[in-house]
């Protein structure tokens, strides 16, 4: 691929080129992201699907997120596969294929930023209202709609724009005399979208940890002032019953000076039985605490429960972010560097925003590992799954 591309003449590495070094990084990558993120996003799926349980408002993005994974596993990653293949041997690929790839390449890449997205803002929306889940439901309906036809149009658009990107340049063998390349999708739509969204998400984030910040402690005052005035009041009962005559029945114990009625979620009781007014004084048969979940303790540990989820599906985020700065980086300099083929600086550019893309693929192979990691769940479910296909494989042939 020389000419635009500037692979041949390519400085030599530890005795290979750095051409055949990338092409080796890639297609190791892509095959990383087919083999794991095929099988992983479907068992994703079927575990949603076979559970009713994790059949929720919250669990529907993530099924989105990686339907979407899926498509770009079973589709983009292949398609990147032959025709970087077929490309490293100067073969053109074909306009349908290339334009193929790109399609669903910015289809993808733009569902799953935009999945993202929306996932952050219904972790707040969640934390911060806890019960409207009748319009949690219908608002994630919409979002899903929403998401694939703005998906559509940047993908649509990117495949009219696809005459300038550099993949489409590779894939077609496509050299000018001039040796400029410019990504015109890449710098002025998938940059713009990408740090927009990453804006919303680091917001949204924020204001979730705030949130579950300010709810953890009122749960952690709450309850320690609680705890701390029923044993009071089970000291004072179990102090009061040796001295003082007692009376059949349960007797409620009197509210401790200072203590606020409203905050309170546990009531001691005491029971003890008389058989005899002459009989000698004993200790309560039973002494406990009965806990109230009154409606603002309840409102409490759903945020602290969506405050769990939150964090969860940080960690998809953050591992998404961390793939896609390269590609980013690469653009910029793309945009900012005069784009020559006769510099070094150039020929080097050219050949790491291949690598950057293909890295870009990346997230659709781990998120689903992710999934196991994080969620409790998804991992029982996962290890039900996979020993019964280990039972099914080891029996014995009939």
């Amino acid at each position: 691929m020389d000419g635009t591309l500037g692979t041949n003449g390519t400085t030599a590495v530890i005795g290979a080129p750095v051409s055949t070094l990338l092409l080796s990084f890639n297609c190791l990558v892509l095959g990383f992201t087919f083999l794991v993120g095929v099988p992983g996003n479907l068992l994703v799926c079927w575990v949603v699907y076979r559970n009713k349980s994790l059949q929720t408002a919250n669990n529907a993005l993530l099924v989105n997120l990686a339907t979407n994974d899926l498509l770009k596993c079973l589709l983009d990653t292949p398609v990147f596969f032959v025709a970087l293949l077929l490309g490293e041997n100067n073969l053109d690929v074909g306009e349908l294929l290339c334009c193929l790839q790109r399609f669903t390449y910015s289809l993808s890449s733009c569902v799953q930023l935009l999945s993202l997205v929306i996932i952050s803002v219904e972790r707040f929306q969640a934390i911060a209202f806890p019960f409207e889940t009748d319009k949690r439901k219908l608002r994630i309906k919409v979002w899903v709609l929403l998401i694939w036809v703005f998906g559509l149009c940047l993908a649509i658009l990117s495949v009219t724009l696809s005459k300038d990107a550099l993949f489409y340049k590779m894939c077609r063998q496509i050299r000018t005399a001039t040796g400029v390349h410019s990504d015109i999708f890449g710098t002025y739509v998938l940059i713009p979208v990408w740090g927009f969204s990453l804006t919303l998400i680091i917001i949204h984030y924020l204001r979730i940890f705030a949130v579950v910040r300010q709810h953890t402690n009122k749960i952690f005052d709450s309850g320690k002032h609680v705890r701390s005035s029923a044993l009071r009041h089970a000291s004072g009962w179990q102090g009061g019953t040796l001295s003082a005559p007692r009376t059949g029945g349960i007797q409620p114990p009197e509210t401790g000076a200072g203590e606020n009625p409203g905050h309170r979620g546990c009531a001691v009781t005491a029971v003890s039985h008389n058989d005899s007014r002459n009989s000698a004084p004993k200790t309560p048969e039973i002494v406990g605490a009965v806990c109230i979940l009154t409606p603002s303790a309840r409102e409490l540990g759903q945020k602290r429960l969506e405050g769990k989820l939150a964090k969860r599906f940080g960690y998809i985020i953050i591992a998404f972010i961390l793939f896609w700065v390269p590609m980013v980086v690469i653009l910029l300099l793309n945009a900012i560097v005069e784009n020559n083929v006769n510099s070094v600086w150039s020929r080097v550019l050219l050949e790491l925003e291949t690598s950057a893309m293909v890295i870009t693929c990346i997230p659709a192979a781990v998120n689903p590992l992710l999934y196991t990691a994080v969620n409790r769940q998804f991992r029982t479910e996962f290890n039900k799954v996979l020993s019964v296909a280990r039972t099914c494989g080891h029996s014995p042939a009939t």
